[in-house]
C-alpha cells in the first residue's frame, strides 16, 4: 500500500483530491494525512514518512517546491 500525504492550502481542494484518490485507487493508496501549508506539511512528512506527496504549487506560506528542497 502506498502512503500518501495531500498538501494544499485550500480545504476544498484537499477534500476533492482525497475523494478522487480514494475512489479510484482504494486498493493501492492510503492517504495517511493532510496539511495546509509548507510548515505543517514538513512536520506531517517527518511524522508519517509517506511514499507519495500530492502538493499544491502556490500556498500561503511558500510553495510545493520549497518542500521538495
Amino acid at each position: 500500500m502506498i502512503k500518501v500525504i495531500i498538501i494544499d492550502d485550500e480545504e476544498h481542494v484537499r477534500t476533492n483530491v482525497l475523494q478522487k484518490v480514494t475512489s479510484h485507487f482504494e486498493e493501492e493508496i492510503r492517504v495517511v494525512a493532510e496539511a495546509n501549508g509548507v510548515v505543517s506539511g514538513l512536520a506531517t512528512i517527518y511524522k508519517h514518512e509517506p511514499d507519495l506527496l500530492l502538493l499544491d504549487i502556490n500556498m500561503q506560506d511558500g510553495t510545493g517546491f520549497d518542500l521538495l528542497e
